[in-house]
């Protein structure tokens, strides 16, 4: 599956550009399939490719998870590198529970920190490269603006 986004005078749209689907637009859940910024459209285009397209047609190798978690375990004050496929996967997973600048709370909480607050995995894009960290609600609000 290749999908592609093109800008138009009133927009941005995310079209197919082989196989069956070849000149056809992505919709959202909604059934939009005309959005105001590239990033909405990017957006869309990933979690398209997420729900639909394989590993191979993403580009993109087995996800390991385990390595993953266990680095941010190992190392709880610094932001983990990780792949653009774990960053879409887990925003598609469940709704966020937080969502600002390109940096998300998974849904879900993981686990209890030692003072008993609820931490969550977080995720965020910058500069083109994909981060995840185990944070508070405040600690995200104050770190992924």
């Amino acid at each position: 599956m290749k999908l592609q986004i093109i800008k138009t005078k009133d927009g941005y749209m995310v079209e197919h550009t082989e196989g069956a689907e070849l000149g056809d637009y992505v919709c959202d859940p909604a059934g939009n399939n005309l959005f105001d910024t590239q990033s909405e459209a990017e957006d869309l285009m990933h979690t398209h490719l997420m729900t639909f397209g394989t590993d191979a047609d993403n580009g993109m190798g087995t996800l390991e998870w385990k390595p993953l978690w266990d680095a941010m375990d190992a190392n709880p004050s610094e932001w983990t590198p990780t792949t653009e496929k774990m960053y879409w996967e887990m925003l598609s997973a469940v709704p966020p529970r937080a969502h600002t600048n390109g940096a998300f709370l998974v849904g879900e909480a993981s686990h209890s920190n030692a003072e008993g607050r609820t931490m969550y995995a977080g995720f965020k894009k910058t500069g083109g490269q994909f981060y995840a960290k185990y944070l508070t609600i405040e600690q995200f609000k104050r770190e992924a603006t």
